[in-house]
């Protein structure tokens, strides 16, 4: 065979591999629908964002950015007072890697659309979460729902896992930075006494009976915690950062999944199942999800009102600019 031949080969079984991907991304599994986003969110417009077309100088950093500056998490004048704001009932903190690229993390939208209410730090310039009444996102063999967070409390009281052999050792680059674990057909962790389908969220049978002993553990808000922790990372960071004694507590005490979601992040992971999600999706779920306990507790059985949507403000414009793009 010719070292042409050699090539064209090489490139054929490339191409052959990457058709899967392609075929499974969210851009092309929803190419039937006219518009994936609209129909299931209610988020403001973001045409106006097409209307940049020049790029300017960040405020902080002087970088030259279109939109916003990845870096220091600030809005480019033009479309400051135009980006919509949320406001969140707890504290979000994303821990990020210094190793990790910063222009290909949906992690800052987060911060720029809810920025009073999310810190962004980069490890190893993290808080220390011991004895803090945090929880941690994250799909360690004992993690809890945010139902169950709320029938049980937050303690330091450890939850038996071998940590090392069921967390640490995971494999799989850039899992955690743009997708999260949040079913039953997922990972080995995943079993039946952590489902946590969308249909029974919208049980609103109470969870926390009056006078119960549980209710030590809320706070004034009602809330079993003040702040949750996301890492946005590849798995080899995630690793590193979960060895921290800062942080590390939080994997026997504290951690939670989230209620199984389908994500519309448009780079799909290679054997990974639908309900792997982008880092703002599995942010914008834990506040959904978190609402319909809020709304459930409360004695409010409706739909979810949509408050918030808006997180998803970014991610919309790429999402459309994308299926333009490749015309699907």
């Amino acid at each position: 065979m010719s070292s042409m031949d050699d090539r064209n080969g090489k490139h054929r079984d490339n191409r052959l591999r990457r058709e899967p991907l392609i075929r499974n991304s969210s851009l092309w599994v929803n190419a039937g629908e006219t518009d994936p986003m609209g129909s299931r969110f209610k988020i403001a417009d973001t045409d106006f964002l097409d209307d940049i077309t020049e790029r300017t100088n960040c405020p902080k950093c002087h970088k030259s950015r279109k939109y916003y500056c990845y870096s220091c998490y600030e809005l480019m004048d033009d479309i400051r007072d135009r980006v919509p704001r949320v406001t969140l009932p707890v504290k979000v903190d994303v821990i990020k890697h210094v190793q990790e690229v910063d222009g290909k993390s949906t992690s800052p939208h987060v911060r720029l659309i809810a920025p009073q209410d999310t810190t962004v730090h980069t490890f190893p310039d993290i808080p220390d979460y011991r004895h803090q009444r945090v929880v941690l996102v994250f799909p360690a063999p004992n993690a809890r729902t945010l139902k169950q967070v709320f029938a049980d409390g937050v303690t330091d009281e450890e939850i038996p896992v071998t940590i090392e052999t069921k967390v640490l050792e995971l494999s799989g680059e850039n899992m955690l930075s743009e997708r999260w674990n949040v079913g039953a057909n997922g990972k080995e962790w995943n079993d039946s006494r952590r489902v946590w389908t969308v249909d029974s969220l919208h049980d609103c049978t109470p969870h926390l009976p009056p006078h119960s002993d549980k209710e030590s553990t809320l706070s004034t808000t009602g809330m079993p915690f003040d702040r949750v922790v996301f890492i946005d990372s590849t798995w080899r960071q995630t690793r590193q950062i979960l060895k921290d004694p800062r942080i590390s507590p939080l994997l026997t005490t504290s951690t939670v999944i989230l209620s199984e979601h389908e994500s519309l992040f448009w780079r799909h992971q290679r054997d990974s199942p639908r309900t792997y999600l982008s880092t703002i999706e599995a942010i914008y779920y834990f506040f959904v999800d978190l609402q319909v306990i809020l709304d459930e507790r409360d004695g409010n059985c409706g739909d979810y009102d949509h408050r918030y949507d808006n997180l998803l403000f970014f991610f919309k414009h790429t999402y459309n600019k994308l299926r333009l793009k490749y015309n699907v």
